[in-house]
C-alpha cells in the first residue's frame, strides 16, 4: 500500500490541475507500469522461485542468493533498454492509437523523466526480493514509511510551488525511486539479518517422513543427497566478488546441510554472468513478465478504449484503476508471502508443508472527490466501483494462487490463464459490450471482471488439484545447479 501511495499521490497531487492533467498522469502511471514496472515485478519473480528455494537448501545461507540477485539487476536492466527508447518516443505510438495531440505530448514528458527513474526501481525490486527470499519481509516497509511520505510533499512542493508545474511530478517519482534503492541497500547492508528464530519447517531435510512425503517413491537419504544437483551445490562456496555492498559477502561459508561436502570453488564475475547462468535465470523471469504483463496489459487496453470514449470517461478509468490497486494490496502481499514460503518449502524439501501454505494462502484472500471536483468524474466513477467490488475475491485468488505458482517456479502456467482469459475471451466481450451495445466503460469493466473470475479459479483448481509437490521438489532441487 506504501509503495502504491508514491503513484496515488502524484495522480492526486496532479489531478489538481485539472481533467487533462489528471488524465495524462494516470494515462503515463499506467504505461509505465505495462511497460516498465512489469519488468520489474515480474523479472523478480525468478528471484521468488531461485533464492528462496536456494536459501533454505543451503541451510538458510544467504550468500547463496547473491549471484542471483546480480544475475536479476543484470537481465532486467538490459530489458530496460529497449522500454526506454519506447517511452522517449511514445508519442506519434500514442497518435497513431487515436489519442489526442495534448495527451499523447504530455505522457511522453511525463515518461521523459520517468526514465531516469527506471533503473532505480528495477533494482529497489531485486534487493526487496533478496530480502524477502530470507523473510526479511519488514525492509521494504520501512523503506517506504520514510520515501513514501517524502515523495508527497516533494511532488506537491515542484507541482504547485515551483515553474515545473506538471513536470514536477515524474521528477518527485524519479528521485523517490532512486532514494528508496539507495535506503533498501543500505538496509540490506547494515540492517539486522534474516529472523534469528527457529522455525522447524524450514529446516534443510533431504525427505519428510513416510506420512508426510507418500509420491517420493521410495527415495532413500542417499539418493538424493548423491544426485548431480546436491553435489553441484556442496560443491561451491559463497565467496562472491567483493565488490557487492553487502556484509554477508564478508565471509566464506561453504554449502552445507545434508549434502556431502566436496572440494571448493570460487564464484567469480564470469560465472554469475556466465551465459548459461544468465539464460537460466532469463528462462524463468520471461514467463514471470509474461504472467504479470499479460494482466496489466489486458488493463491498459481498457484504458486506451476508454481514451477512445472521451476525456471523461478516461479521467474516470484513470481514478478506478488507482482505487483498484489500492484494494489490490492486501491480496498481492499475501502473494509476496506465499511466493517466499512455498520456494523456502520446496527449497528445504518439505512438500507437504507446501501443499499446506499453498492452501492455507488461497484461503486468505478470500471514493472519487480524493481525486477529483469534477462532478461528471466522480458521478462515473461511482457508477464503476461496484463492479470493481465484485471481483475482490477472485482477484485475492489470482494472486495468491499467482505467488504459489511463482514459488514452485511456474510462471508459465499464469501466463496461460491470463493469456486465455483476457484475450480470449474478456477483451473481445468488453470491447464488444462497450462500442457495439454501447455500453461505454461499464462494458469494458464487465470484461475485466470475467477474466479475473477465471484467472483466479483456474489458477487456484491448478494449484488444488494438478500439482505434484514431490516433483516440485526435485525440480527445485536441480534449479540449484544454476
Amino acid at each position: 500500500m506504501l509503495q502504491n501511495s508514491i503513484q496515488t499521490a502524484t495522480i492526486v497531487i496532479t489531478g489538481r490541475l485539472g481533467p487533462d492533467e489528471l488524465s495524462a498522469a494516470a494515462f503515463a502511471m499506467m504505461l509505465a507500469t505495462v511497460t516498465g514496472w512489469c519488468i520489474a515485478l515480474g523479472g523478480t519473480t525468478a528471484l521468488d522461485t531461485l533464492g528462496s528455494q536456494a536459501y533454505t537448501f543451503s541451510n538458510r545461507n544467504p550468500t547463496v542468493i547473491i549471484p542471483h540477485l546480480l544475475r536479476c539487476i543484470f537481465v532486467l536492466w538490459i530489458l530496460l533498454v529497449p522500454v526506454s527508447f519506447l517511452w522517449f518516443f511514445i508519442s506519434p505510438v500514442l497518435l497513431f492509437l487515436g489519442q489526442n495531440e495534448r495527451l499523447s505530448n504530455d505522457v511522453q514528458t511525463f515518461l521523459r523523466i520517468l526514465i531516469l527513474g527506471a533503473p532505480a526501481y528495477i533494482g529497489f525490486e531485486s534487493v526487496k526480493k533478496y530480502l524477502q527470499c530470507q523473510g526479511i519481509m519488514h525492509a521494504s516497509t520501512f523503506v517506504l514509511l520514510v520515501t513514501s511520505p517524502s515523495n508527497a510533499i516533494l511532488s506537491y512542493f515542484l507541482v504547485n510551488k515551483t515553474s515545473l508545474g506538471f513536470r514536477g511530478a515524474p521528477i518527485s517519482i524519479s528521485t523517490t525511486y532512486h532514494f528508496s534503492f539507495l535506503l533498501i541497500v543500505l538496509y540490506a547492508r547494515y540492517g539486522p539479518g534474516p529472523p534469528s528464530e527457529s522455525d522447524p519447517e524450514l529446516e534443510a531435510e533431504v525427505t519428510d517422513d513416510d506420512d508426510e512425503n507418500p509420491t517420493m517413491s521410495g527415495d532413500s537419504d542417499a539418493s538424493i543427497t548423491n544426485s548431480p544437483a546436491c553435489s553441484a551445490v556442496s560443491s561451491t562456496t559463497t565467496t562472491i566478488i567483493s565488490d557487492v555492498p553487502f556484509s554477508d559477502l564478508n565471509d566464506s561459508t561453504k554449502l552445507n546441510g545434508s549434502c556431502p561436502s566436496s572440494s571448493s570453488s570460487t564464484l567469480s564475475r564470469s560465472s554469475i554472468l556466465s551465459p548459461k547462468a544468465l539464460w537460466g535465470f532469463t528462462r524463468l523471469a520471461l514467463p514471470g513478465i509474461l504472467m504479470v504483463a499479460t494482466e496489466w496489459w489486458a488493463f491498459e487496453i481498457v484504458a486506451l478504449a476508454a481514451g477512445r470514449l472521451g476525456r471523461l470517461p478516461l479521467a474516470a478509468q484513470g481514478v478506478v484503476m488507482t482505487a483498484d490497486q489500492i484494494l489490490n494490496t492486501l491480496p498481492f502481499g499475501l502473494s509476496v508471502s506465499a511466493s517466499a514460503r512455498i520456494g523456502n518449502l520446496i527449497g528445504a524439501r518439505k512438500p507437504l508443508h507446501a501443499k499446506l501454505s499453498a492452501h492455507t494462502a488461497a484461503l486468505l484472500s478470500r471514493f472519487g472527490y480524493l481525486f477529483s471536483d469534477d462532478q461528471d468524474v466522480v458521478r462515473l466513477v461511482a457508477s464503476i466501483m461496484p463492479l470493481v467490488a465484485s471481483f475482490q475475491v477472485a482477484d485475492g485468488l489470482a494472486n495468491s494462487c499467482g505467488g504459489v505458482l511463482r514459488g514452485q517456479g511456474r510462471q508459465h502456467l499464469g501466463a496461460a490463464f491470463n493469456l486465455i482469459a483476457y484475450y480470449v475471451l474478456a477483451l473481445p466481450f468488453g470491447l464488444t459490450l462497450a462500442f457495439h451495445f454501447e455500453k461505454g466503460l461499464h462494458g469494458l469493466w464487465i470484461g475485466q471482471v470475467i477474466a479475473l473470475f477465471i484467472v483466479g479459479f483456474g489458477e487456484y483448481i491448478a494449484v488444488w488439484r494438478f500439482t505434484d509437490w514431490a516433483e516440485e521438489v526435485r525440480k527445485g532441487i536441480e534449479r540449484i545447479r544454476l
